[in-house]
């Protein structure tokens, strides 16, 4: 005949710890998995930043170069607006003595002495 088994009252004894072992894989499945996605975030937020990095980088370099030609385009405006005020500076000397030379030549025939015999 089989033993009869005692009946306690409230209180078991624990052997062990049933599914500690699968709970703590679990958990370590979990904490894994939950690296490699904030890995995988960081690695994305990187790229993103390296590649803006590149666009200001290559915008850069452009507003460089579009900014030497402007100054490069000033520089050869403010050396035409030169030769043009002393191109035109030189023309008004040349009327100026051209207006002198007539003035003085219309003096030279009213006092001039061959004009009164001319004209005697």
């Amino acid at each position: 005949m089989p033993k009869k088994l005692k009946k306690t009252k409230g209180k078991t004894k624990a052997k062990g710890k049933k599914g500690s072992k699968a709970g703590s894989r679990e958990e370590k499945e979990s904490v894994v998995k939950s690296a490699a996605a904030n890995a995988q975030l960081w690695e994305g937020k990187l790229y993103a930043s390296e590649k803006a990095k590149q666009g200001y980088r290559e915008t850069a370099k452009k507003l460089l170069f579009e900014n030497e030609g402007l100054q490069n385009q000033m520089a050869q405006a403010e050396r035409d607006t030169v030769d043009v005020i002393t191109f035109l500076k030189k023309e008004d000397m040349k009327k100026d003595d051209q207006v002198w030379f007539n003035i003085l030549a219309l003096n030279f025939e009213n006092i001039h002495p061959c004009k009164f015999i001319m004209n005697s």
